[in-house]
């Protein structure tokens, strides 16, 4: 009889096994997310304000795109019908694309980047539009600062934003039955609204990077030449257009734009 109930317990274990395990990864992910979220906590007590902005960037951008891949993952795992691969074809991530077309497509982008970025410095010049504040709290100041923000800031920002706006937001547009102008479009309007808080100019400018980003991207079937592109762009852009500060007291960080202070708000980032 015990051997009866043993073996019952066993069969029930490997029964539940399939659904326990992902459900469990994806329980300890959110531990460990909110964990790091500390650090960036404990730089801003030190007083590293903008490096602790630094990393609660990259901790929650990677942190939305890693929760699509693990919701995506377990809702496999689970009995899903397609598996991580699909999805990750579907986002043009995995998709074949000849290096040369792909090099000469990223430089392409990276010129349509800088030259968007000279006419919206012209156009913001005009209108006297006064710097917006969370360019001011981001830009780095000190090596260490610059390094991190070379190194993690900007490869960051180039994979994570060209994965949730030209690969998501365009494959959700499609799967909901929206035409590649609309899908272009709202997934460009989305890009742009993310990058509201640098001001008015700036938002119209990212509205056309996004649109081109996205025609790149639908043209070649691939993701990597937006993302390289982004990633050197943001690499770049303090140093190109941007004139040196001067070092603050205390290395203390502008007062940061709304959108930043409603972050702040929120228990995770506190």
């Amino acid at each position: 009889m015990d051997g009866v109930r043993g073996l019952d317990v066993l069969i029930v274990v490997l029964w539940l096994a399939p659904a326990v395990v992902p459900l469990a990864v994806a329980w300890l992910a959110l531990i460990v997310w909110f964990r790091l979220l500390d650090f960036g906590r404990m730089l801003r007590a030190r007083g590293q304000e903008r490096l602790g902005l630094y990393f609660d960037f990259v901790v929650v951008s990677f942190g939305v795109v890693g929760a699509f891949f693990l919701i995506s993952w377990v809702d496999w795992a689970l009995g899903g019908d397609e598996p991580l691969s699909y999805v990750l074809a579907d986002l043009r991530l995995t998709t074949p694309i000849e290096f040369g077309l792909m090099i000469g497509l990223s430089a392409l982008l990276l010129l349509t980047y800088f030259a968007v970025a000279v006419v919206s410095g012209w156009v913001s010049a005009f209108f006297r539009e006064a710097e917006s504040p969370y360019a001011l709290a981001l830009r780095p100041q000190t090596a260490v600062e610059r390094f991190v923000w070379v190194t993690a800031m900007s490869p960051t920002a180039g994979f994570c934003e060209e994965v949730i706006f030209r690969g998501i937001a365009l494959s959700v547009a499609f799967i909901l039955g929206a035409d590649v102008v609309i899908a272009v479009t709202l997934s460009s309007l989305l890009f742009a609204l993310g990058h509201a808080v640098y001001g008015l100019t700036w938002t119209v400018g990212t509205m056309v990077l996004g649109v081109a980003s996205a025609v790149a991207v639908l043209w070649s079937g691939s993701l990597w030449p937006a993302i390289i592109a982004h990633t050197l762009y943001d690499m770049t852009v303090y140093y190109v257009f941007e004139t040196p500060m001067e070092p603050m007291p205390g290395d203390a960080v502008p007062e940061p734009a709304r959108f930043l202070r409603f972050l702040r708000s929120l228990p995770p980032m506190r």
